[in-house]
């Protein structure tokens, strides 16, 4: 997140536009909590993890919609820039819904970036932030695996995503995982029963690790402790089972180039639609 700000910041000061920072999400568009930034203020940004504005994963039937626009009229706002994920856009959408009753405020426009390690944004390829999740992922992945020398183990390692797959999925494939289970793919016993044939099938001839790769909400019942348990009742003695949740591990890396780059193209692109916006949305 923070490479965007950067540079919805500094490219709104390039154009003569004063930018203000909101802090804490659609919590701090409530209560007001929002500075002036200068160009100097975001220096350094590009290279930092986490959001330094802070965050609020905000349930939008929660966000006052009328707090927030005398927050936008009290501070004479003419644009929002939201950096986040689902729970942004929903907030967002409610807020675009009451502009549109305030007759003072139809000229203020809203720019949504996507930005989640989920990457389960509608119609949006790739999300800020789900490559540096899933470059921590496969690092501590691979750490796992170089642990398993001279052992027979099975091991399950759970991922974050929420409902949505994508790093599971991805990072299974880029690790050399066997085994992923996903909420896309409902998990039932007839499903699991193939997933313990496969796996010792593959140690019987001759395998030393096997990997399995979990979405964190895969499944309610069949979850990763589970899963592990059932690993261990079926290895008869065969190998080991060990399970890691890796946990927000994911979430504190500094972002990787690819991140960096997206995240800064996304934040001049979002200047650029509000330089481009018709003056008054009527």
């Amino acid at each position: 997140m923070n490479p965007a700000a950067r540079a919805v910041v500094r490219h709104g000061i390039a154009r003569g536009w004063d930018m203000f920072g909101i802090y804490g999400g659609a919590l701090g568009l409530m209560n007001a909590d929002l500075m002036e930034l200068s160009w100097m203020d975001v220096n350094g940004w590009t290279k930092l993890g986490g959001a330094q504005l802070g965050v609020d994963r905000f349930h939008a039937d929660d966000f006052d919609t009328q707090r927030a626009m005398t927050t936008i009229a009290d501070n004479k706002l003419d644009a929002v820039v939201m950096i986040g994920g689902w729970e942004g856009y929903e907030c967002m959408d409610r807020l675009r819904v009451a502009l549109t009753e305030r007759t003072d405020l139809t000229h203020v426009r809203i720019v949504c970036i996507p930005a989640t390690i989920s990457n389960n944004i509608a119609l949006t390829k790739e999300c800020i932030g789900s490559d540096s999740a899933l470059n921590e992922i496969t690092l501590a992945v691979d750490k796992i695996n170089q642990s398993t020398v001279g052992h027979t183990r099975a091991y399950v390692i759970e991922v974050m995503g929420g409902m949505c797959g994508y790093l599971a999925a991805m990072g299974a494939l880029v690790t050399g995982a066997e085994i992923v289970l996903l909420n896309e793919v409902p998990v039932t016993l007839s499903s699991l029963q193939r997933e313990v044939d496969h796996l010792i099938a593959g140690i019987e001839s001759g395998k030393h690790t096997s990997l399995t790769v979990v979405s964190e909400k895969c499944s309610k019942t069949f979850d990763t402790a589970f899963l592990a348990r059932l690993y261990e009742d079926e290895s008869g003695g065969r190998f080991d089972v060990r399970k890691a949740i890796l946990g927000h591990v994911q979430q504190g890396a500094s972002p990787t180039p690819r991140d960096r780059y997206l995240a800064t193209m996304m934040g001049t692109r979002a200047v650029e639609l509000l330089a481009a916006a018709p003056a008054d949305k009527e």
